[in-house]
């Protein structure tokens, strides 16, 4: 009888570090547009795997839009960019692959799918996301508990470099580390902050992150078109369920009219969440390059009854983390919004009976 495998851990940082640094050609990948912690985590890995193997053929790939800071992060580091679907040619499969913040086809995206998938022997996958497709990956590392991967990448770059500490790491790596924490954490306000993560935030600091540099290299870039679209985006918002529920929705119009990025939308989601009886925050954006398709960022706050909107998201094909998830629906702004309330009005009724 075939059974479907589980997404759980399934290897340990020690035995991926074994795997990275005996491999002749690795790839390594994460989600399509990379946020911080994606970007923390290829690179301090990649970093370190130069460091442990300098013989290693390495293929670093992204996907989508970049974040406007990503060229400083990157430095020289070379990587290829899948601007759109079909836009370059992987080339032959390498070795062995390495997938980070994510588990899933959909925010892999079908290009990156299609060159690891299919040998899920030579494929790593390291996530803290509570989805994911272990069919794509044998060795799993699914750590749900963390509050961002690079704390799991932490592990792996000390286990290729031998050091007991994340103290010890070059400074390049600890602030490729000190990005994906922080950012993932929201500089270190979010809920998802434990004492792991302060402590590892620490001995990063230790091994010479500027804590100051990063943080105006990442957050005091803006243009002002960011907040010209967050006008916009705000202009928009309602209160919904008497007052349990904000959403706002940003069209491709919003776009055109600030000349705004998709990549500029970091954050928008979390804000509404001040409203002292908002539970759930909902931000709706419509694609510019796909007007009939509509993504959906979901936000809670935490506490007795804060709503778990990683499943209400798996409920809409997506997935992430209790307190922030998202998905993409195929359907225009408005018939999303109703979808979207509709998934979410069973679990507040469930915080009610309970209440």
């Amino acid at each position: 009888m075939q059974t479907t495998a589980e997404w759980t851990t399934t290897t340990t940082p020690a035995d991926v570090a074994s795997r990275l640094r005996s491999a002749k050609h690795v790839a390594v990948v994460t989600h399509q547009k990379p946020d911080g912690d994606a970007i923390g985590s290829t690179l301090s890995v990649v970093l370190a795997l130069q460091h442990a193997n300098p013989q290693t053929d390495i293929t670093l790939v992204y996907a989508g839009s970049m974040p406007t800071w990503a060229s400083e992060i990157l430095g020289d580091q070379p990587w290829l960019h899948i601007a759109e679907e079909g836009s370059i040619n992987l080339g032959k499969r390498p070795e062995l692959c390495i997938v980070f913040d994510t588990g899933t086809r959909q925010q892999i995206g079908a290009d990156m799918t299609r060159w690891i998938e299919g040998d899920p022997a030579s494929t790593i996958i390291v996530d803290h996301h509570k989805q994911g497709d272990p069919d794509l990956a044998s060795d799993r590392i699914v750590s749900t508990s963390s509050a961002a991967v690079c704390e799991v990448s932490a592990q792996i770059c000390c286990a290729l470099l031998n050091t007991k500490s994340s103290a010890e790491l070059p400074k390049d790596i600890a602030t490729a580390i000190y990005l994906g924490l922080a950012t993932d954490t929201g500089w270190f306000k979010y809920s998802n902050v434990t004492a792991t993560t302060l402590h590892l935030a620490a001995d990063l600091i230790d091994a010479g992150v500027d804590h100051a540099a990063l943080f105006d290299t990442v957050e005091a870039q803006d243009r002002i078109n960011r907040y010209q679209l967050m006008g916009r985006s705000f202009s928009s918002l309602e209160s919904v369920f008497d007052g349990q529920v904000t959403v706002q929705r940003i069209t491709a119009d919003d776009f055109a009219q600030t000349d705004a990025l998709e990549s500029e939308l970091n954050g928008f989601s979390a804000i509404p969440l001040m409203v002292k009886t908002a539970r759930v925050s909902v931000l709706l954006t419509q694609s510019p390059a796909k007007p009939s398709q509509t993504k959906v960022s979901l936000r809670s706050k935490p506490g007795k009854y804060a709503v778990d909107v990683s499943a209400i998201a798996s409920s809409l094909g997506g997935g992430g983390h209790a307190r922030a998830a998202g998905a993409r629906l195929d359907m225009p702004i408005n018939e999303a919004k109703q979808t979207v309330l509709n998934a979410i009005k069973p679990h507040l009724s469930s915080l009610a009976s309970h209440a």
